[in-house]
């Protein structure tokens, strides 16, 4: 295996420990959050900005082997599966040392599933709650306004049986660890190298492994879009289908697997079965999701504020360049160059005004249908520099001076483009 491959849980091990040395010189102001089951940063000023720190120099030491590792792929000389998925089994170790995150999702995933036993609507914004512990803390976290949830009903299921947030945080993990074996075995049919490339590109993304720490359910996501394409090509398009479809009843992004099926067995003439278990997976969460329609119109509105995107620099320079790389991605596909799919990939992640770092989970799985392109790398460093994106939360909102530079900096990898134009007509 490539030795530099262990960077990634060395990296977030080594600032385990410094994020716990930095316990003895913890401020007041942050007592109380680390008196939580689950520590979560958030407004902790200097302190904040200290642990977040620590967390971007261990995703930078992490980075440089991740990124050694996917370069050794490409050449035929990535590691094996087994050797991958126990880097990330490492990896998720090393995160779950540290004593504190920088998201709350977590405490909202246990408040809804707690919501939902006892029989109080999580879709419906939030009158009465349960007097118990967990809700306690969520809505300390959340400053006693807990959002509605936007999640799928199989997802609130999960979480009601769960119960804990330490379950939904090993969910999350064995969701990631998972991801490299169906990887594999979602990308059957291409080279070796590339099969390699896409299993190391998803499991050993050391802002993914520190994301499934935090317990965010779009590793689980993630993990069903690629068991969706293992399955169709082990048992057929129609169970391929069925399990992409299933896949939004975590959440809305499975619509992104069920596109992706419907597209491929299209093309391979087996659409029949797949339009099938797309159909039968839709119905069977339509079914679950019936009994709480009622309450979804009365839902708040979402305020747009952008922040650390192109659009928080300029609205306008955001949904340019999300069109623009729509365009030129799907003017590529038109050519039969696969790299119009991270292209186009990419014009969605520009799209979005608000992207969290945990989305990099969307978009990984896109940049391995073409893993040689520079669109490919463009997407890979932008799910590691939009850690950026934690600062709002763990040090306090910025302004707008220092909300663009924190922008222009997450999305400093757009340069990378320039390189994609010299190279094509």
């Amino acid at each position: 295996m490539n030795r530099l491959a262990w960077l990634v849980p060395g990296g977030l091990l080594l600032g385990a420990a410094g994020a716990r040395i930095s316990l003895r010189y913890a401020p007041a102001e942050a007592a109380t959050g680390l008196a939580q089951p689950f520590a979560i940063a958030t407004g902790w000023h200097g302190y904040g900005a200290l642990g977040l720190a620590l967390l971007i120099v261990a995703t930078g030491i992490g980075a440089v082997g991740y990124a050694a590792t996917l370069r050794a792929c490409a050449r035929g000389e990535g590691p094996a599966p087994a050797s991958i998925a126990l880097a990330c089994a490492c990896a998720l170790i090393a995160a779950f040392a540290w004593p504190f995150a920088f998201s709350s999702d977590v405490y909202a995933y246990a408040a809804y599933g707690d919501l939902l036993a006892h029989g109080i609507d999580p879709y419906a914004p939030l009158v009465a709650a349960p007097h118990d512990a967990t809700m306690r803390d969520a809505l300390w976290q959340w400053n006693g306004a807990l959002p509605a949830a936007v999640y799928g009903p199989f997802f609130l299921w999960i979480a009601r049986w769960l119960g804990s947030l330490a379950a939904l945080r090993l969910l999350a993990c064995a969701a990631l660890l998972a991801c490299a074996p169906l990887a594999y075995a979602a990308f059957a049919g291409r080279p070796r190298d590339q099969r390699l490339w896409a299993a190391s590109a998803i499991a050993l993304n050391p802002l993914a492994v520190w994301s499934a720490a935090e317990g965010h359910n779009d590793a689980l996501v993630a993990a069903l879009a690629l068991g969706a394409f293992a399955a169709a090509r082990r048992y057929g398009a129609f169970f391929g289908g069925l399990l992409a479809a299933l896949s939004l009843g975590i959440k809305m992004t499975g619509a992104a697997a069920m596109v992706a099926i419907a597209a491929v067995y299209d093309a391979r003439r087996q659409a029949y079965p797949a339009w099938l278990g797309l159909a039968a997976g839709t119905a069977a969460v339509a079914a679950a999701l019936a009994p709480f329609l009622s309450a979804l119109p009365a839902r708040g509105e979402h305020v747009y504020l952008p922040q650390v995107s192109l659009q928080a620099i300029w609205p306008p320079l955001g949904i340019a360049g999300a069109l623009a790389a729509v365009a030129f991605g799907v003017r590529a596909l038109v050519r039969q160059d696969p790299a119009g799919w991270p292209l186009a990939a990419l014009g969605l992640w520009l799209a979005i005004p608000n992207p969290q770092p945990w989305y990099g989970l969307w978009f990984l799985p896109i940049a391995a249908l073409a893993p040689r392109s520079i669109a490919a790398w463009v997407l890979v460093a932008l799910s590691l520099t939009t850690i950026l994106r934690y600062v709002p939360d763990a040090v306090g909102i910025p302004g707008y001076p220092l909300d663009v530079l924190l922008s222009a900096l997450a999305f400093a990898p757009l340069l990378l483009l320039c390189l994609h134009f010299r190279s094509k007509p």
